[in-house]
């Protein structure tokens, strides 16, 4: 038994076959692919780019994505002093839950608390 022992170590160490039920582990070609993977990746970095398109995509991704803050912002800003306050007055008495820019509507009287489908409000003191 011993022997047969030292004989398949022998046969692991001296032969270009692994015995059976062992695994050969071959060095593979990782420092090729790199070397071309380096290769390919600085030919994409000198390649030229065209910067006014670039510029324009980007321009027209961010008008489509305005936010609402954003339109609230603008309404506020370019509104006249009576779609200012009613702003300012539906927004604080409702507790951040109505924002109307209709000062007829909101003059008349003390906004309510509307909040959205399925909230409940609770007045923090």
């Amino acid at each position: 038994m011993e022997g047969s022992n030292t004989d398949n170590h022998t046969n692991l160490n001296n032969s270009k076959q692994p015995a059976s039920g062992s695994t050969d582990i071959q060095p593979t070609s990782s420092s090729k692919q790199s070397t071309s993977t380096v290769a390919s990746g600085t030919a994409k970095k000198n390649a030229q780019k065209d910067w006014d398109n670039i510029v324009k995509e980007l321009l027209a991704e961010d008008e489509e994505e305005k936010s609402a803050d954003d339109l609230f912002k603008e309404i506020y800003s370019q509104g006249t002093d009576e779609v200012r306050r009613a702003m300012v007055k539906s927004f604080t008495e409702s507790g951040g839950t109505v924002l109307s820019t209709n000062w007829n509507e909101v003059g008349r009287g003390q906004t309510s608390v509307k909040p959205p489908n399925g909230c409940e409000f609770k007045k923090w003191t």
